[in-house]
Formats: structure tokens, C-alpha cells, sequence
């Protein structure tokens, strides 16, 4: 709902058309009725047809969906590395704590037996 030269959009309208997109995105499509009433309105503000406005906000549907899919794929990645890094995490923790009781039974052993290890001179 771009300006051209004459009066821009008002706020209710630019909010308007945004409800009737996000409405459009969770049914998955656009209903006839939202998208010939956004149509008079884009055509009425920018003066151009209404075939025209039509194709404008089929267009600006196609993107907000492309956005939407882009950013599912983009959640589902991280939801997928967010998993493998704490799979990683616990994984070298049991990996420490299995040292940590072998450094512990070794010195315990070292301990009993006093064994002592002079540094060289």
C-alpha cells in the first residue's frame, strides 16, 4: 500500500491488511472475499486496476509464504543442532566424569601404597 504521490496508508489500514495476511498464513491461503476486498482498496489507494492489485497481493502472499517456509526450515535446523549439541554436551561429561574417576581410583591407589614420584633434579 505503497503512498505513489498521494495520501499514504493509514495505520488502521496498513493493520487491517496485515491481519487479513496473518489470518491468510495460518489457513494456509487467502479468502476470496479478504483478497477482493484488499484489491478495491490497493486499487482505489495506488490507482491502478484491480487485475493489478490482484496480482500485487498475490505476490506479497507468495513472499510472506515463502518467508514463513524459510523461517520453519530455519527453526528446524536449529531445533536439530540444538539437540546434537546437548547429545555432544552430555556425552563429553561422561566422558570427564569417567576420567575424573579413574584420575581419582589411580590417585587413591597411589595413596595407599604411598607411592611417591620425586620430580628430577
Amino acid at each position: 500500500m505503497r503512498a505513489n504521490g498521494q495520501q499514504p496508508p493509514t495505520a488502521q489500514e496498513r493493520d487491517e491488511a496485515s491481519r487479513i495476511f496473518v489470518s491468510a498464513l495460518a489457513n494456509g491461503r487467502i479468502e476470496q472475499g479478504d483478497r477482493d476486498y484488499l484489491a478495491s482498496r490497493l486499487a482505489a489507494r495506488s490507482g491502478i486496476s484491480e487485475q493489478d492489485a490482484q496480482k500485487r497481493i498475490d505476490d506479497a502472499y507468495a513472499r510472506i509464504s515463502q518467508a514463513k517456509e524459510a523461517a520453519k526450515q530455519a527453526a528446524e535446523r536449529a531445533r536439530k543442532t540444538a539437540v546434537l549439541t546437548a547429545f555432544l554436551t552430555a556425552a563429553a561429561l561422561l566422558v570427564g566424569a569417567a576420567a575424573a574417576s579413574w584420575a581419582a581410583t589411580l590417585g587413591g591407589e597411589h595413596r595407599d601404597e604411598n607411592l611417591r614420584v620425586d620430580p628430577p633434579l
